[in-house]
C-alpha cells in the first residue's frame, strides 16, 4: 500500500523530538561508540575591510548511519578598535531544509568584551544523508564569517548534548573543561586571531582553517576526544598569542536519555520522512502507515535541550 508523504513534525515540550511516518529508523544498541561520518568546512569575508558578507554557503554530504547528528560552528570575525563594534547575530542555520537549533553562543574576548566576536554552535538531530547545502545567515554584514558542519552517529535522538562549556582568553594556548561521561563524545570548537597550530594530546582533529591576522577569529578549527566521568579538558596551541573563544559539547551515546529515564520508559519508534512519499514498511500496520502515526510510546516528558551551561 502507498504512504503518502508527511513532513516531519517537532513536539516542543517534549523529551521527544520528531518525526512524521515512513520508514522505520534503526536505532544504535546501546552503549555503541559515537562516530565521525563527515566533515566540511568553510570561510568567507576580509578582515581589514568594511563588514561585506552576511551569509556562507558550503555543501556536506552524510553517508547512512543510525542516530544521527550534525553539529554546526559558526565564528564572526571582527578586528574593530577600540572594539567599540558590536558582531551580528546568527539568524538562521540550515542543512538542506532543515533548520538547526542552537546549543550556545559567546561574546567578547578579553579585549573586546562588548559585542564582539562571537562564537556559537548549533546542532541537528536525524540530518538528510546524501550530499545538502549548510547554510548560515547573519542579521547583518560582518568581516569574516568561518563554519564547520560536523556530523556523527550513534548519538542519543532525544537528549543529544549532555553539557557544554565555553572559554574566552589571549594567549598561545585555549583550554575549556566540560562536564562529560564515559561513552559520550566531546566536540571542540575554536576560532583565533593569529594561526591554530594544532589540537591537544589525546584529541582527534577535524579540520583547520587558517585564514589570516587581519581580524580576531579569522582562523577555526575542531577537534573530538573520548568523553570521561570527570570531565574531558580540550586545549589547542596557537602560533602567537592573540585573542580566541572556544566551545565543547559533550555528546551523549544512543540510549542514555531513555536509560536515564528509569525502566519505566518504554522503547519508542520514530518514523523518518521521505521527500516523494514511502512505502509501508511489512512490520508496520498498513492504517499505522496511512494515517502517520508517530510511534511514541510512553516517551519521558522531559526537554533535554539547550543542555547545562558550565564554565
Amino acid at each position: 500500500m502507498p504512504c503518502p508523504t508527511w513532513r516531519p513534525i517537532r513536539f516542543s515540550g517534549l523529551g521527544v523530538a520528531l518525526v512524521a511516518a515512513g520508514t522505520l529508523l534503526a536505532a544504535t544498541p546501546a552503549g555503541a561508540a559515537i562516530r565521525v561520518l563527515a566533515v566540511a568546512s568553510s570561510h568567507a569575508g576580509v578582515g581589514n575591510t568594511s563588514p561585506a558578507v552576511s551569509s556562507l554557503t558550503y555543501s556536506l554530504t552524510i553517508p547512512d548511519g543510525n542516530d544521527r547528528l550534525l553539529v554546526v560552528s559558526v565564528l564572526i570575525g571582527d578586528n574593530s578598535s577600540p572594539c567599540i563594534a558590536t558582531s551580528p547575530t546568527v539568524a538562521s542555520v540550515t542543512y538542506g531544509k532543515g533548520p538547526l537549533n542552537q546549543i550556545t553562543a559567546i561574546v567578547g574576548t578579553p579585549e573586546c568584551d562588548g559585542g564582539a566576536p562571537r562564537s556559537e554552535q548549533w546542532w541537528l538531530a536525524a540530518p538528510a544523508t546524501g550530499p545538502h547545502d549548510v547554510v548560515v545567515t547573519l542579521s547583518d554584514n560582518a568581516q569574516t564569517i568561518h563554519s564547520g558542519a560536523m556530523a556523527f552517529e550513534g548519538v542519543d535522538q532525544f537528549g543529544p548534548v549532555r553539557n557544554f562549556a565555553s572559554a574566552i582568553g589571549r594567549s598561545r594556548s585555549s583550554s575549556v573543561h566540560v562536564p562529560s561521561s564515559d561513552g559520550d563524545l566531546v566536540v571542540n570548537t575554536v576560532g583565533q586571531g593569529d594561526g591554530i597550530f594544532d589540537a591537544g594530546t589525546g584529541q582527534t582533529l577535524l579540520f583547520i582553517q587558517n585564514g589570516d591576522s587581519s581580524n580576531t577569529l579569522n582562523n577555526s578549527a575542531a577537534s573530538t576526544a573520548p568523553g570521561a566521568s570527570g570531565g574531558v579538558t580540550m586545549t589547542w596551541t596557537f602560533w602567537n598569542i592573540d585573542s580566541w573563544q572556544t566551545i565543547s559539547s559533550s555528546l551523549q551515546p544512543a540510549g542514555a536519555s531513555t536509560e536515564a529515564a528509569g525502566p519505566d520508559a518504554a522503547v519508542k519508534l520514530v518514523y523518518v520522512a521521505r521527500p516523494l512519499g514511502c512505502a509501508c514498511q511489512s512490520a508496520v500496520a498498513a492504517e499505522t502507515c496511512l494515517w502517520g502515526l508517530v510511534g511514541l510510546l510512553a516517551a519521558p516528558t522531559r526537554r533535554r535541550l539547550p543542555a547545562r551551561r558550565r564554565g
